[in-house]
């Protein structure tokens, strides 16, 4: 997980800081950029595509327009 959000952060996606230690041990607190934003739009875009047309080409267990033998 960790090795995710340092790429998100390298590629300006999120940003951090750390937090106070006043009630316990060092926090690390992350939030999305504008940039983050229209990527997770444009991958989310891009899912619902790719769900859409998988739900479309199989039902039941099988292939659509495929006849039981």
């Amino acid at each position: 997980m960790y090795f995710s959000l340092k790429r998100l952060e390298q590629e300006d996606n999120i940003t951090s800081y750390w937090g106070d230690e006043t009630q316990g041990g060092r926090r690390k607190y992350y939030h999305l950029t504008d940039k983050g934003t229209q990527t997770y739009t444009v991958n989310r875009s891009n899912w619902e595509y790719a769900k859409k047309y998988w739900n479309s080409s199989f039902k039941e267990g099988g292939r659509k327009n495929e006849q039981p033998t």
